[in-house]
């Protein structure tokens, strides 16, 4: 078998880089399943070069690590090349090509040393850091107060060769600092905010100008600062805003914190006023990182526009377009999308229920499959009109999982139990038997009734509360029908029954006979001192059926013992 050239291997590294950053950003379940067969113990958030020691026997690992590398790397100057001319033609001024450029190569020379994954190496960059951040922070205090210190700080600020190595510096501290969580998320958006962002900051009027060209000692000390002392929450945030974890509540409030933290700590260097404005800026801006708002609106139109495509052609063929199908982590609400599978699932139940399968085990939209879920087996239990309808419900419904969502409470189960009841009577032999047999579930619905007239829910009210009362007239009708076939066809129904002895409260009238015990029992009672009486007779006679049917054939002050 002849090797693959040289480009198509090209070709097939891109498309697995590019996958992995699809899966990033929107599998983030996938990528962790494929990532655990390649490395159970790593996760998409670890930096793949923490395991460098098993590159030679784990040759997947190696590809993946580099993969991440690159893309890291790669991707934020791409990013630039693209949004540099667009900016450019949509504001009418130039993008800030040499701060972006300088930015980069602080990034580069951070993922190398990121790269390296040498703790020693990493403490002492990490000290490098600490030692020049108190450094500029404490010159930038001394300014304030001294004339001296003051021109000596505009006279250095303003000069293009340190402030070219600030920024290579805020450049290479980010890159460090993002690869202790090296994901490809958190690495990618990183590099790609810090580039873009510093190209368009010359061009920006107002507050953030006068931090980012007037004082940039400041932001950049700070960031440096706040970065080291905040290394691991720094990169939880970044997962978060980005996608990797699922807790949107705690997402929200780290963002908003980090966001108002690091605009206040901007804001002591600079003015409070400035920083207390970036950091409600920054908040709202990790509000919208968290809740993927920028993937959500193009997502809110597709749904929009698959409902309405449903309206005029098959709704299960809208199933594979879902956008869960494409996006695992969608935080805010789309409409219409439990719609599209309970309309599916008459005409296609294997498509829906594949459809469910999915949004449980591989999204985060497992309330999504609970609301199709409560939507499909109210449905399916109110289209019973027939007796068959109600014995196929266990068998069309038992693929849902136990226990049920709790919209459907305990009355799902119930129901299911029903179907199966009366699918056993239609196994009788004789039409009063299953006249009979039908009694148990017509006493469950009846229970199920005065439950529901009680219950608090007022969804499980009046959803159960229609399909009973019909699921009650069905079994009614039934037995109203085998009864007069029954007579019609001369049965005489047998009221001697062997077995147990019959209860009062379960027989109801299966109880005949024995009258002129009865009468004997009565006449005794009323004598002026009525006797202890002894019932005896042979075995399965019904003498502990008599007993038990005493209080009502005879008095209640008879008490019987058995």
């Amino acid at each position: 078998m002849s090797q693959p050239s040289s480009l198509s291997q090209f070709w097939i590294y891109l498309s697995e880089c590019t996958r992995l950053l699809y899966w990033a950003y929107f599998k983030p379940f996938t990528f962790q399943r494929w990532l655990a067969d390649i490395y159970p113990e790593l996760s998409p958030t670890d930096n793949p070069f923490s395991k460098q020691q098993e590159f030679a026997q784990n040759p997947p690992l190696r590809r993946y690590a580099y993969q991440v590398w690159w893309l890291s790397l790669t991707v934020p100057f791409l990013t630039v090349l693209l949004v540099a001319p667009i900016y450019s033609m949509a504001s009418g001024e130039p993008f800030n090509g040499l701060r972006s450029s300088l930015i980069l190569l602080g990034w580069t020379i951070g993922l190398l040393l990121a790269r390296s994954n040498s703790q020693k190496r990493e403490q002492w960059f990490y000290g490098v850091l600490i030692i020049l951040a108190i450094i500029v922070f404490l010159f930038q205090v001394i300014s304030r107060f001294t004339p001296e210190a003051e021109a000596l700080r505009q006279s250095l600020f303003s000069s293009p060769l340190f402030s070219a190595l600030l920024f290579v510096i805020c450049g290479v501290t980010s890159a460090v600092v993002s690869s202790m969580a090296f994901s490809v998320a958190s690495g990618v958006i990183l590099g790609v905010a810090l580039s873009v962002a510093l190209g368009v900051a010359s061009n920006i009027r107002g507050c953030v100008a006068s931090c980012v060209t007037l004082d940039v000692g400041s932001f950049v000390a700070f960031s440096i600062a706040f970065s080291i002392v905040l290394r691991v929450e720094l990169n939880v945030v970044l997962r978060l805003a980005f996608g990797v974890v699922s807790g949107v509540a705690s997402g929200v409030a780290s963002g908003v914190a980090f966001g108002v933290a690091f605009g206040i700590g901007v804001g002591i260097a600079s003015s409070v006023g400035f920083g207390i404005a970036l950091g409600v800026a920054l908040g709202v801006a990790s509000i919208i990182g968290v809740l993927r708002v920028y993937f959500w609106i193009p997502e809110l139109f597709g749904s929009l526009a698959l409902f309405l495509f449903s309206r005029q052609r098959s709704p299960s063929k809208t199933l594979p377009y879902l956008p869960p199908r494409f996006d695992e982590l969608i935080y805010l609400p789309l409409p219409f999308l439990d719609t599209l599978i309970i309309e599916s699932y008459p005409e296609n139940p294997a498509a829906a229920r594949q459809t469910i399968d999915y949004l449980i085990t591989s999204t985060n939209q497992q309330q999504l499959a609970a609301n199709a879920i409560v939507g499909i087996a109210l449905t399916t239990l109110d289209r019973c009109q027939t007796i068959t309808d109600i014995v196929a419900i266990s068998d069309e419904l038992n693929w849902i999982p136990s226990p049920p969502p709790k919209q459907l409470g305990e009355i799902l189960p119930n129901f299911l139990e029903i179907s199966q009841t009366v699918r056993a009577t239609q196994s009788a032999t004789t039409a009063y038997r299953r006249i009979e047999l039908l009694q148990k579930p017509i006493a469950a619905l009846g229970e199920i009734q005065n439950r529901l007239a009680f219950n608090r829910n007022p969804f499980l009210a009046t959803s159960f509360g229609s399909i009973t009362q019909r699921w009650l007239q069905i079994l009614q009708t039934a037995c109203r029908t085998l009864t007069e076939a029954a007579e019609k066809s001369g049965e005489i129904l047998q009221p001697y029954i062997a077995g147990s002895a019959l209860d009062p409260d379960d027989a109801k009238s299966r109880f005949k006979g024995r009258q002129d015990l009865f009468r004997q029992i009565e006449n005794l009672s009323l004598s002026p001192q009525p006797p202890i009486l002894l019932l005896y007779g042979g075995r399965r006679t019904g003498k502990t059926s008599t007993l038990k049917y005493l209080p009502q054939k005879v008095g209640a002050d008879l008490v019987p013992g058995v």
